[in-house]
């Protein structure tokens, strides 16, 4: 009997040891709080809206999707919107429920490969607003995602876009993954897109046409190193200060002629 008593005890040890050590692990590798981005609290929308936050990477490196929900008191109880997201982005529209004139909350988790979800992100307030006109079929929209095109994993941040024919409405975002969010676009336009961003050789798309109510992903844009500019040849240089120098004499002259 009291070595059936030392069993248990022991056993009880090594159960709550190993509750213990879970409960380490998963602390430890519990995925950041995304920062939302876009919409921005209060804001006024139309609907379908795209969503924009920031990305997250959990401790060991694993793979982090998204847990997007979206209601209108925002307890987040039975009726929530919840989408599962691969990317930090995401459009909702009336056939997922978003309704005009209603108010809406919305919200992101962090959830990693193991399954493990980061504390809520902060709760962010929108209204919808569709507007009633001929040309208010819904803004249009473009996601786009700017890399290295040598590091296609390397994103890069404050890129500069500019659409021809120009959009005067146009409102972009970004997020710190290298996402762009070119909103409020007018549908139905065929759009020439240009990329900058300094250090980098200029970038320009074909043509893009947006359906009105539409938002689009385009594929990454790799954006390219500036050729190098080659050395000067000693010949060159030669040429170069020679030109120079001559000029510093030529002026000299007509100055001691005056």
């Amino acid at each position: 009997m009291r070595d059936g008593a030392l069993f248990c005890r022991s056993f009880r040890r090594v159960l709550i040891g190993a509750g213990v050590l879970l409960a380490t692990f998963q602390a430890a590798s519990t995925p950041p709080t995304p920062s939302l981005v876009t919409p921005a609290d209060n804001d006024v929308i139309q609907t379908p809206l795209p969503y924009l936050w920031d990305s997250a990477t959990a401790p060991n490196d694993d793979l982090v999707s998204y847990q997007l929900e979206v209601d209108e008191d925002g307890v987040f109880g039975s009726g929530t919107i919840v989408r599962y997201i691969e990317e930090p982005w995401a459009t909702l529209g009336y056939e997922d429920g978003i309704l005009d004139m209603h108010t809406y909350h919305w919200r992101v988790f962090a959830v990693d490969l193991w399954g493990a979800s980061s504390p809520p992100s902060a709760v962010r307030s929108f209204m919808v607003s569709n507007c009633k006109g001929p040309k208010c079929a819904g803004a249009a929209a473009l996601v786009i995602r700017v890399v290295d095109s040598l590091q296609p994993q390397q994103e890069i941040l404050g890129a500069e876009f500019t659409l021809s024919p120009a959009c005067p409405g146009m409102k972009q975002t970004s997020n710190n993954a290298g996402y762009y969010l070119l909103a409020d676009l007018d549908g139905g336009v065929t759009y020439r897109l240009d990329v900058s961003k300094p250090g980098y050789a200029p970038y320009t798309s074909g043509s893009i046409t947006i359906g009105e109510g539409n938002t689009v992903r385009l594929p990454d844009i790799g954006l390219e190193l500036p050729p190098e500019l080659p050395a000067p040849t000693g010949f060159t240089l030669y040429a170069v200060l020679s030109a120079i120098l001559g000029s510093g004499a030529a002026l000299l002259r007509r100055q001691t002629h005056k």
